[in-house]
């Protein structure tokens, strides 16, 4: 047991060993005084916590919404896949859709084909960012 622990204690050693010596041959790709805002993609960052805010405010029980994705498109459009409570205390999922400052719900009559056009996979996932700004 003791040479098993031994061997164990070995290969992780090895290991970082090999991780220390790859990622100091590699170059770094941005220093962090080197990194530029981009005002249009923080202003769509800030426009998609509001959106997040309001599709909370708009829960029966806020305090259970919660974001499951956040998507940005290149476009500017968000789609959002979220969770929350209904009446009867049960979990329910749902998404939308915000397009040039109009938030599209499932209720909406357009939002299945805004969702589709739109919403295809395509996009950066803000989902991080999005929640840490509609918390503040």
């Amino acid at each position: 047991m003791k040479y098993l622990r031994l061997a164990i204690v070995a290969l992780c050693l090895i290991a970082g060993a090999n991780l220390v010596i790859d990622l100091a041959g590699r170059p770094a790709t941005a220093d962090v005084a080197e990194v530029k805002s981009d005002p249009v993609h923080d202003k769509r960052l800030v426009d998609s916590a509001a959106g997040a805010r309001e599709l909370r405010a708009h829960m029966r029980n806020p305090a259970a919404f919660g974001l499951d994705h956040v998507h940005l498109t290149p476009t500017g459009v968000v789609c959002y896949a979220y969770h929350s409570t209904n009446g009867y205390g049960g979990t329910v999922t749902d998404s939308a859709v915000l397009d040039n400052g109009t938030m599209y719900t499932a209720d909406s009559p357009d939002f299945r084909l805004r969702w589709l056009r739109s919403c295809k996979g395509v996009g950066e996932n803000v989902t991080t960012e999005v929640e840490y700004l509609a918390a503040r």
